[in-house]
């Protein structure tokens, strides 16, 4: 207890701010759960729907910068493409729920109008007998995996249906593509094992991303992670078999996860509750981490890598575990975002998102949880603002294009540059400064650095 009463008496007014928008929040995700659509605050009506999705907005960018906070912030590098880690925990999260295992199921009776033959199967020869294999199009139709020859028999002979059977196993439903049968992972609490294995995939990457630029820093690295993050995006645009290339990953109703009874979408309180404690556990693990022994060896590598590496500190791992924590904080961060976005595609994944984020931590403050979170909430509850500002009538007669969003960040950025370039919360020394007596008792003190025993006077005779 107290324990508990020194931590709250070193509460600041930032602390107390952060505390008033945490209550804030769960206040709003309790109406959303209640069904309260509008609040009256006599000024003006507050729609409950929409705040809770500005917040949730917040929650999920607020992940997102104390994920690249461990590199950019504590590490000292500079990391410019963070998204990819984001893209590839929501690609993880979204095949893992559209993965679909389906049953041989025979066909008695199949229309042969509804067969789609590829132009090499329509130059065999017709052969009567044998068995259709065929798998399920977009369009209603079905592609014959096997037996065509029997196929092209039936069209000879005027048939209107044939016996058929639909290929089983696994199969992913990208693209425009669909699937009948069971998800594979759509047992209770299949969507959180999802989490874990899209943290542990972006962890993964972050360390096959990290060991070829463990010499790199500055610029240098700066620019390796922004062509990786180029890498993941191609991959994710043409590789269509996997990710569904510009049609993506969509998470129709079947495939959404199951939480408490309610399947989990943008606006239900059940998912916005989860990126609350997601957050929730992210700021407590960042905390224990920066109190560790790993985090005093980030911050040494960070003061000078070289001074850190004579000391005994082994770089390279400290590194290569930043970029794992790093990755998989995004990795679940992208997880969870996979859901608000309904469709995961790679143009939600570009630069843009990257640079975002950073600015998030510039304006916040590099190296401050606190400054993470408020950054995040500052720079995307500003974007919702300039968005309402688009439409014309919006505010007055104030009609911002939505081109300018970038522009008013960075503007905000400059003068940010000019009169606080440490942030908004910077990162507090941790425990009191010392008082002026015991600042100048401690200038006072003789240090036995340099100070040499004394010697006695060598005898006479004796070997020198």
């Amino acid at each position: 207890m107290s324990r508990l009463r020194e931590w709250v008496k070193a509460f600041g007014p930032a602390d107390w701010l952060l505390v008033a928008g945490g209550a804030l929040v769960v206040l709003i995700g309790l109406l959303q759960a209640l069904g309260v659509k509008a609040l009256g605050l006599g000024f003006a009506d507050v729609r409950v729907p929409f705040v809770a999705a500005i917040a949730l907005t917040i929650l999920l960018q607020a992940i997102f910068a104390l994920g690249l906070n461990v590199v950019i912030g504590w590490t000292g590098l500079l990391d410019l493409g963070y998204a990819s880690f984001i893209a590839v925990g929501a690609i993880v999260v979204s095949l893992g729920l559209v993965l679909t295992k389906q049953t041989p199921t025979p066909y008695p009776d199949m229309p042969v109008r509804q067969l789609v033959l590829t132009q090499a199967q329509r130059a065999l020869e017709p052969a009567p007998g044998g068995e259709v294999v065929v798998r399920e199009r977009p369009d209603l139709r079905f592609d014959v995996v096997q037996g065509a020859p029997a196929v092209l028999a039936a069209l000879e002979a005027g048939d209107r249906t044939i016996a058929a059977r639909h290929v089983g196993g696994l199969t992913l439903p990208v693209g425009q593509a669909t699937a009948r049968g069971e998800q594979v992972f759509g047992f209770p609490g299949g969507y959180f094992v999802l989490l874990v294995l899209a943290g542990a995939a972006s962890a993964v990457m972050g360390l096959v991303r990290g060991f070829p630029t463990l010499r790199l820093t500055g610029d240098y690295y700066a620019i390796v992670t922004l062509g990786f993050a180029e890498i993941v995006w191609l991959i994710t645009l043409n590789e269509e078999w996997l990710t569904g290339g510009a049609f993506g990953i969509k998470l129709a109703g079947q495939y959404r996860p199951t939480v408490l009874g309610a399947p989990l979408y943008s606006d239900t309180w059940q998912y916005y509750f989860i990126v609350c404690a997601a957050l929730a556990l992210v700021v407590v693990a960042a905390r224990r981490l920066h109190a560790s022994r790993v985090g005093r060896a980030w911050a040494a590598i960070k003061a000078d890598e070289t001074a850190a590496r004579a000391s005994g500190i082994d770089v390279d791992r400290a590194k290569m575990l930043a970029f794992a924590v790093s990755g998989f904080i995004g990795g679940v961060g992208g997880g969870l975002f996979a859901i608000k976005l309904g469709t995961v595609t790679a143009k939600q994944f570009d630069i843009w998102m990257s640079i975002l984020v950073v600015c998030c931590l510039v304006l916040g403050g590099m190296g401050s949880i606190r400054g993470a979170v408020v950054g995040a909430a500052m720079l995307m509850g500003l974007g919702e603002l300039l968005r309402l500002a688009s439409d014309e009538g919006a505010v007055g007669r104030l009609a911002i294009p939505p081109e300018a969003r970038f522009l008013v960040y960075g503007l905000i950025l400059v003068l940010l540059m000019r009169f606080r370039p440490q942030g908004l919360l910077p990162p507090r020394e941790e425990g009191p400064p010392p008082a002026p007596d015991e600042l100048a008792a401690m200038r006072a003190a003789a240090s036995p650095l340099y100070a040499l025993p004394p010697t006695a006077p060598p005898q006479e005779g004796a070997a020198t």
